[in-house]
């Protein structure tokens, strides 16, 4: 069981960790672990987005995650112990997946693999805490509708769509019946 104070503060270090405005969270964490979390937010593409550190906040293990692709320098958190993954803008749930100044293939590749990881909580940037099963649901939902947006994209510009019909011409409608429950 995840005790609720927990999540509480992780929804609320989400915001701080994930947006770069890290000076709140030193005295909650530590320096040390602060100058993991800024290794973490540096624009740097890694092959696979391994993680850039393991810190331990007291009794608490942390480990933080490259998830780009909403934004460029976006990060997740693992909370190795209770299995939470505090997502950020990475994941958003109750909605489409959005890109700020990402990219699709890189937010799918993101979105991807957690949902592949043991995560029992999923605290999103946006969007209902969500627990279980519903975890790796959403995830490859999130995951497989950008891929198939992009599909349906390049396939009506193969069909000679032009590019300002285009957006009329994708069933997103049809992808949101899709969306888990």
């Amino acid at each position: 069981m995840i005790p609720r104070r927990l999540l509480v503060l992780l929804a609320g270090l989400t915001a701080v960790v994930l947006t770069g405005v890290l000076t709140s969270v030193t005295s909650l964490l530590g320096r040390e672990i602060l100058e993991k979390v800024h290794c973490a937010t540096k624009s740097v593409h890694t092959q696979g987005y391994p993680n850039c550190g393991t810190p331990t906040g007291g009794k608490r293990t942390l480990q933080l995650l490259r998830t780009p692709g909403h934004s460029i320098d976006g990060i997740s958190v693992m909370v190795e112990d209770c299995r939470v993954l505090v997502a950020g803008d990475c994941a958003a749930t109750g909605i489409v997946p959005a890109l700020g100044d990402g990219d699709g293939r890189t937010l799918e590749a993101s979105l991807r693999w957690p949902a592949d990881m043991d995560v029992e909580v999923l605290v999103p940037g946006h969007g209902p805490v969500l627990r279980g099963a519903a975890v790796g649901d959403w995830l490859n939902w999130g995951a497989d509708y950008l891929r198939q947006v992009r599909q349906r994209v390049r396939q009506r510009l193969l069909d000679g769509v032009p590019v300002d019909e285009l957006a009329d011409t994708v069933p997103y409608d049809e992808e949101l019946t899709r969306l888990p429950r």
